[in-house]
């Protein structure tokens, strides 16, 4: 298990109205990152199997994506090697 999440969003139709899908996940992602700034919720008990009290939600690509899951399998393997 990795520390990444991928979270899809859309669907071949959505950007036909792009500007305001984009506005809405913009708004998501600032509602998330404030929303933990204030303490607002406790996102360990949100998302059972979080070790972490704070999440860093971003827009990324597949491919980074993937390299993110490779390199953190990888080190988890070297790690538990030692």
């Amino acid at each position: 298990q990795t520390q990444d999440i991928l979270l899809t969003m859309g669907t071949d139709f959505t950007y036909r109205q792009a500007e305001s899908y984009f506005s809405n996940i913009d708004l998501l992602i600032h509602t998330v990152m404030l929303g933990q700034d204030w303490g607002l919720w406790n996102l360990t008990e949100i998302f059972e199997g979080l070790d972490t009290r704070r999440v860093n939600i971003f827009y990324s690509t597949p491919d980074y994506y993937t390299l993110r899951k490779y390199h953190q399998t990888k080190q988890a393997a070297l790690q538990k090697d030692k």
